[in-house]
């Protein structure tokens, strides 16, 4: 059979490398690591239909094991028509599992994407450098939407960047941080996101946010995108347009 004929087409993608996220330690003095998460865009090039079968991620030059993805297909988006494309990330699937990939130490020089198919004996390929991710903002960062006087007594701001695996229709949200607040809830001795003795929701609405997810009885919540390097070039955070959001529709800010 002729080789496989797939396009593969990665972000976050920059000068020629695909990028990786710098992590930090998770305490004073400890390993700091990386999280690798890339969008594919695979377009089948052949003029028959491609199934894809397996997705691995591996690193040339370096002692670290390969990664099989796991449920790549589970839906059929994947089964590409001739000429057809479709998107897929390394994120959250189903069962509590996923396939981001989570490295401590210094990340591999260079990674190794290879697509099996149905029917085919050689996988399309394609190696690339690995570098970190750098902002392309003035002053090196993303501005924090929040400040220090915006939250309550007892609590602290968290994100979390765990999204599942098509990065919602366009695929951007694979790239995205979830913003939460959470404070110490003194009746249940825990950390919570919700408000004590409320849990109503309602939605703040800013469609250029991605989601914004409010309510009477939770703390703060909002979904950013990085939006960083290749098609969607410098990353830039509507800080003020959220800021209206929360201070107008969310009930229990600081500030009203």
């Amino acid at each position: 059979m002729a080789p496989l004929s797939i396009k593969i087409g990665v972000e976050s993608f920059e000068a020629g490398k695909a990028e990786y996220l710098p992590l930090g330690a998770k305490w004073s003095g400890g390993v700091t690591g990386a999280e690798i998460v890339l969008r594919l865009r695979l377009k089948n090039t052949d003029a028959t239909i491609v199934n894809v079968t397996g997705i691995k991620f591996s690193f040339l030059g370096s002692v670290q094991p390969a990664f099989i993805m796991k449920d790549v297909n589970l839906d059929g988006s994947l089964n590409l028509a001739a000429g057809a494309s479709s998107l897929w990330s390394n994120g959250a699937i189903a069962g509590g599992l996923t396939n981001a990939i989570y490295l401590t130490g210094t990340p591999p020089p260079q990674i190794r994407i290879d697509i099996t198919a149905k029917y085919f004996t050689d996988p399309a390929t394609l190696t690339l450098p690995l570098a970190p991710h750098n902002s392309p903002v003035a002053g090196g960062a993303y501005r924090f939407i929040f400040a220090t006087g915006d939250l309550r007594a007892s609590e602290f701001m968290q994100t979390s960047a765990v999204h599942w695996a098509n990065g919602s229709a366009g695929g951007t949200q694979i790239f995205a941080h979830d913003i939460s607040a959470v404070g110490w809830d003194q009746p249940t001795h825990t950390w919570s996101e919700t408000l004590p003795g409320t849990d109503s929701k309602k939605e703040c609405g800013l469609p250029h946010l991605g989601q914004v997810g409010e309510g009477g009885g939770r703390r703060y919540r909002c979904l950013l995108d990085r939006h960083y390097g290749g098609e969607h070039g410098a990353g830039q955070v509507p800080d003020a347009d959220s800021q209206a959001c929360y201070g107008k529709q969310n009930p229990r800010t600081p500030r009203d």
